[in-house]
């Protein structure tokens, strides 16, 4: 069933097929969190959110993705950055 994300009660993605994966980094105060969206015909989306600042980002990844339990994995390292 599709569900929305959300941080600090900011809505992230709407229309999410399936559960998404979210990371803290204390180092920059941010929220990273993947997601697949139905809205993109199986898009998959990596999105940021600055607690600071209470601003969000957003960046489609791939498309037409057929497998809807394809999340990114996300992995914040000891020095601040992201891998996906």
């Amino acid at each position: 069933m599709p569900g929305y994300l959300q941080v600090d009660g900011n809505l992230i993605a709407g229309n999410v097929v399936t559960c998404p994966r979210a990371v803290y980094s204390a180092t920059y105060n941010c929220t990273y969190t993947g997601w697949v969206d139905l809205d993109t015909t199986g898009g998959i989306w990596i999105g940021k959110y600055d607690h600071a600042t209470r601003q969000q980002t957003s960046f489609r990844l791939a498309t037409g993705i057929p497998d809807n339990h394809c999340e990114p994995s996300l992995l914040v390292l000891a020095n601040g950055t992201l891998i996906v």
